[in-house]
């Protein structure tokens, strides 16, 4: 019941799409492996690690900006997704004008620009619709509301 009454609002649609645009992008870490060996010729192994570094960078930014940012006014909030999804655009495109042969990074840069990406990526990704479930499901149905997000991602 609770559920269908937060779907029926525009904030929860807003939500839903922005998770689910979200999802494609984030994903990419199912692909960093393959794309570091392929890319970089790393090893598989130092792949592995590079990929882990993409995660790395998403939970230390989600580990050190999520008590910050819900404690921002929603503009300061706005301002700060924009300024994430920007610098994760910007990896994304680094490592597409670097296969693309228009720059030049060593490997070492590459899992720098992986871990900002995971860094970048995953505070707009899981905050503002973990919030938001919090926020309309309370301790009881959160976790449905989260969930509905993530399917709708997959």
């Amino acid at each position: 019941k609770l559920l269908l009454k937060v779907a029926s609002g525009p904030q929860f649609w807003l939500h839903l799409i922005s998770r689910s645009a979200l999802m494609v992008f984030v994903s990419f870490l199912l692909f960093v492996p393959t794309f570091m060996t392929h890319g970089y010729g790393m090893t598989s192994s130092a792949s592995a690690q590079a990929a882990s570094m993409f995660a790395l960078g998403c939970f230390v930014s989600v580990s050190l900006g999520s008590n910050k940012f819900s404690d921002c006014s929603s503009r300061q909030r706005g301002v700060i997704i924009a300024s994430l999804l920007g610098l994760s655009t910007a990896c994304s495109l680094s490592q597409l004008a670097y296969v693309s042969g228009l720059i030049k990074l060593s490997p070492i840069i590459g899992v720098a620009v992986m871990f900002l990406w995971g860094f970048s990526a995953a505070i707009p990704f899981y905050i503002p619709a973990s919030l938001f479930a919090l926020r309309k499901g309370g301790k009881q149905s959160s976790a449905t509301i989260a969930d509905v997000f993530d399917v709708g991602g997959f």
